[in-house]
């Protein structure tokens, strides 16, 4: 067997070593849902991508019957910025990469509020409901950190009922030891595509 097949042979399986590290390290992963404190510091969320149903997108205080500010018995209880989803609506959110955590204030959580969170490259639909967010249910807002799924480029809060509030949603971006190794992969499979163009 001559040494270029034993090369080529070495290459693909070193790729397939470093993907299927990849992959069990993503598939045994637990979703982790961390609380903290809340914020002291009001930013914008993002503006979502595409809407159904009612949506109040970066708005300030209350209102009676339709939403709740999530900093509401805070001093950003009248200026705070917030979205709120209001019963039968929903926001998706679209990060345009692969991130790896999903922090935000989760304002009045509620079994009728849902996120879903939809794992990169086709990877599947993950659901949070409410009832996850302990405690407290109803009113009060928590402030969570959702992370251990894998990667994710897309979210959707939805809202079975008015409604689903949130504030100073961020999302983290793949760590760069991930990047790095993914650029290694890349480079591997070049490698092995040119010494198979080679021969």
């Amino acid at each position: 067997m001559g040494m270029g097949v034993e090369k080529r042979r070495f290459a693909g399986l070193t790729g397939l070593a470093a993907a299927a590290m990849i992959a069990s390290a993503v598939a045994a992963g637990a979703v982790t849902i961390d609380p903290g404190p809340t914020p002291t510091v009001a930013f914008a969320n993002p503006t979502a991508a595409s809407t159904t149903g009612t949506v109040f997108e970066n708005v300030t205080g209350s209102i009676g019957g339709l939403r709740r500010s999530p900093w509401q018995g805070t001093a950003l209880d009248a200026t705070g910025l917030y979205t709120s989803i209001s019963g039968g609506a929903s926001a998706t959110y679209d990060f345009g990469s692969a991130r790896s955590a999903l922090s935000f204030l989760w304002g009045s959580p509620d079994t009728y509020n849902d996120l879903e969170i939809e794992l990169a490259n086709g990877g599947g639909v993950t659901v949070i409901n409410g009832a996850a967010i302990q405690p407290p249910t109803g009113i009060g807002a928590n402030f969570v950190t959702i992370s251990g799924l894998g990667m994710f480029d897309s979210v959707t809060f939805r809202s079975g009922n008015n409604a689903f509030e949130f504030a100073n949603v961020a999302a983290v971006p793949l760590p760069a030891a991930g990047l790095l190794l993914l650029g290694g992969l890349g480079g591997l499979g070049l490698m092995a595509r040119r010494k198979r163009a080679a021969t």
